[in-house]
């Protein structure tokens, strides 16, 4: 959260991915995760968790749970400090700041980059013709979620 007045956010110092869960606390665990629409492959007690699954599942958590829940928030406290100050749009989430999404943001625009870079050289040789290319680079802003 970016705000112009100073506060410090602390992280609990008990990591969930370490806790030694058993049988039935497992499945109770691993049921309220459902329920709470996080991810089981955020946590070591899931065996589906990886490095690279539970780096997407972080990705899915922020964007589907965390962020629009946090932004609904931030849309009422805004509201209410713009009653009191008269200032709107006070407080915002930083997504560059959330190292998993500036690092999915960076890899989308690599990823972008080197296809607009295949379709030029594909244009180039005379395969595709500019249409195509322009379709694709479209196509390629439209799934990476950047504007035209």
């Amino acid at each position: 959260i970016v705000t112009n007045t100073p506060y410090t956010l602390t992280q609990p110092k008990n990591e969930l991915a370490t806790l030694d869960f058993t049988g039935k606390q497992k499945q109770t665990f691993l049921t309220l995760c459902d329920k709470f629409g996080c991810p089981k492959e955020l946590f070591a007690i899931s065996e589906q968790s990886t490095y690279e699954n539970r780096r997407l599942a972080k990705i899915d958590f922020y964007n589907n749970t965390i962020l629009p829940y946090a932004n609904k928030v931030l849309d009422e406290v805004n509201k209410i400090q713009h009653d009191i100050t008269g200032k709107a749009d006070t407080f915002y989430i930083a997504r560059n700041e959330i190292a998993e999404l500036a690092r999915e943001e960076r890899d989308n625009k690599e990823a972008g980059r080197a296809m607009v870079d295949a379709l030029m050289k594909l244009y180039d040789k005379g395969i595709i013709s500019a249409d195509e290319v322009r379709k694709n680079i479209e196509d390629c802003f439209y799934l990476t979620g950047e504007k035209k």
